[in-house]
């Protein structure tokens, strides 16, 4: 039986007409089985990904009969993984709206029954929302969530999680992986598990497709009331003020976007709720209409609809874009003295969320002597460090990927440290606790608070930043991002998406490399750059991140060395001023670069990138 969803007319599923009928074993599934190398697979703690449409660009819905056997095999892995659970607890499936969601799911689904496991489908879903309903459900011992994020449509893939919200850590997930590997490699396997799945009750199938939409509404109710408490970090008299200041200092914010999951979620409800304007554009799932990474120009369309709101109403000064499953939201907003909408940089998202976080915890929060950290990737700035110093707070950083933060920072709250803020300052990926996943609608109410938000004396936590560095605060009602942005710790920092911020590097050892860059850097040292000369620069050290390790000094990696690498260099106190950071791609060939150098002089930033990029062609030649 065909099911369409009620809300929006989306197919859900047909209990009658098996994906599964396009795996014919035999001819087109070779003797070996597959690799992920033969899949072009992507098997990482933070997920697993692939084009599974007949192209990155294939927008028909339709996955290649190939990567049918892909999901069979994840679905084989993950089902064992979940049915070792004591109690048989449930399991949550959910999509993004990319146009190949639907069959993978219905894989998994049918993997899952097969095998006994209960499962809840809640059909498209944002990640956040599908976590926050694993964690805050009793009888919920996990969710699998299929989603590419900000890849192409044709791409898609598989997260896996437990009951705590966040994806599985890498000890966790290396097991699992290894599953995923063994069952592609073996046709046995790979046929065993397409013949069970096959044998799945319709009615069984149908019954979860039927009751998709209340699934959805279940999750949305959980996704509504955990939000607010991560908003408001457990302080219900924070929600009451900030309903008040929105009264007197209304704010308007837009949404674009562009046809994601967050379209299905509770953005405009729980903003509107707390009196915020809202207008939200391309809010149909899966009409897609630019490309998914929210940034650059795919930030442009909301930050022309955001001018078009403020001239109408200039209570409208914020607008956001999320990717295709709705964690990670990009920000534009109005300057009042150009009237023009303005792309917030991804380190300057972080930058202000974590200062808004750490003035409402000094405003807010209820005192003590717990200390308080901010935990952050490899590359996120050195700005972020100033922020931090001027709340009293310490910073720590983990290797590249989500789930090595959010590890990190569990790992610090055990040892007494209070977290409430985390992320990739790199991508402007904010998490915000007790959340462990990131989600545009914190990030958005993090700026709502910063300008809008005030204590019993009419400050808020963007004056108090004003006060701190010892200026005179703009008047609450005119204090706007602009004015805040201006104040920022003065970086320049190597954007992700440009491309001198992508090295070709030739096969073979990472660990190799970064050896012979250690040695062709200290040769160099003496004819350094003259801008870290007028920065008091004296001194350089080499960092290595390892998952949530940090490991100082040359050559202190382990195994094949692909983790972050970094050269912080010191001022005469020891304090990192400046660094160079790089680290292999899982996807291709090229290192990341970056360089991060503090001032407002763009061409520092370009000069020690590109002393950077020298030593690494010396390095590689020296190998050649």
């Amino acid at each position: 039986m065909k099911i369409l969803d009620p809300r929006f007319g989306l197919f859900v599923g047909d209990s009658d007409s098996c994906a599964l009928e396009r795996l014919k074993y035999g001819e087109k599934l070779p003797g070996k089985g597959f690799s992920p190398e033969d899949l072009s697979l992507i098997l990482s703690p933070s997920g697993w990904r692939g084009v599974f449409a007949s192209s990155e660009d294939d927008d028909s819905g339709e996955p290649a009969e190939r990567m049918l056997w892909a999901a069979m095999a994840m679905a084989g892995a993950a089902a064992e993984y979940f049915s070792a659970f004591s109690g048989k607890p449930t399991i949550l499936v959910g999509c993004d709206a990319r146009p190949t969601g639907p069959a993978i799911c219905e894989i998994f689904l049918r993997v899952f029954l097969a095998l006994g496991i209960p499962c809840e489908y809640l059909f498209i879903t944002p990640a956040p929302e599908i976590m926050a309903a694993a964690r805050n459900r009793r009888e919920c011992g996990g969710f699998c969530y299929i989603s590419a994020s900000h890849n192409p449509i044709g791409h898609n893939g598989v997260k896996l999680g437990r009951q705590d919200g966040g994806v599985l850590p890498g000890i966790e997930a290396a097991p699992i992986i290894q599953r995923v590997k063994d069952i592609l490699a073996s046709p046995e396997e790979l046929d065993r598990l397409r013949e069970s799945a096959g044998r799945v009750d319709s009615h069984q199938l149908e019954a979860l497709f039927q009751q998709v939409s209340d699934a959805q509404n279940r999750a949305s109710r959980i996704y509504s009331a955990f939000s607010g408490s991560v908003v408001f970090d457990t302080y219900p008299d924070k929600k009451s003020a900030l309903q008040e200041s929105l009264k007197k200092m209304p704010l308007g914010v837009v949404g674009e976007l562009n046809g994601s999951a967050r379209g299905v979620s509770i953005d405009r409800e729980f903003m509107e709720d707390l009196g915020l304007r809202v207008r939200l554009y391309n809010s149909r799932p899966g009409e897609i209409l630019h490309a998914i990474l929210p940034e650059g120009e795919s930030l442009e369309p909301c930050s022309m609809l955001l001018q078009e709101s403020w001239r109408e109403d200039p209570a409208f000064l914020l607008g956001y874009v999320p990717d295709n499953d709705g964690d990670r939201g990009n920000i534009v907003y109005i300057d009042p003295d150009d009237g023009r909408g303005h792309i917030l940089q991804a380190q300057e998202v972080f930058a202000l969320t974590c200062l808004s976080e750490l003035a409402c915890a000094r405003m807010f929060g209820k005192g003590g002597n717990t200390p308080q950290a901010v935990v952050v990737n490899g590359p996120s700035s050195l700005r972020i460090n100033e922020i931090a110093e001027s709340f009293g707070a310490k910073l720590f950083r983990a290797e590249v990927g989500e789930a090595n933060v959010v590890s990190l920072a569990r790992r610090l709250r055990n040892e007494g440290f209070t977290v409430r803020i985390l992320g990739e300052g790199s991508n402007g990926g904010t998490i915000t606790h007790p959340s462990a996943v990131r989600d545009p609608l914190n990030t958005l109410m993090a700026l709502v608070k910063l300008l809008r938000l005030q204590d019993a004396d009419g400050k808020t936590p963007g004056q108090l930043w004003f006060e701190l560095r010892g200026e005179t605060p703009p008047v609450s009602g005119s204090l706007a991002l602009s004015h805040i942005l201006e104040s920022l710790p003065k970086y320049q920092t190597t954007p992700t998406g440009e491309a001198r911020a992508k090295y070709r590097v030739p096969a073979g050892s990472h660990n190799l490399l970064k050896s012979r860059y250690e040695s062709v850097f200290t040769e160099r040292w003496g004819a350094r750059p003259d801008i870290l000369n007028s920065l008091g620069i004296s001194a350089y050290r080499f960092v290595n991140y390892e998952g949530t390790e940090r490991r100082e000094g040359p050559g202190n990696r382990s195994g094949e060395g692909r983790g972050g690498f970094s050269v912080e260099f010191l001022n005469d106190k020891g304090q990192a001023k400046a660094f160079v950071w790089m680290r292999g791609s899982g996807t291709e060939p090229v290192f990341r670069l970056m360089a991060d150098v503090p001032g407002d002089r763009e061409d520092n930033e370009v000069t020690l990138l590109e002393w950077h990029r020298g030593i690494l062609d010396a390095a590689i030649e020296s190998g050649a």
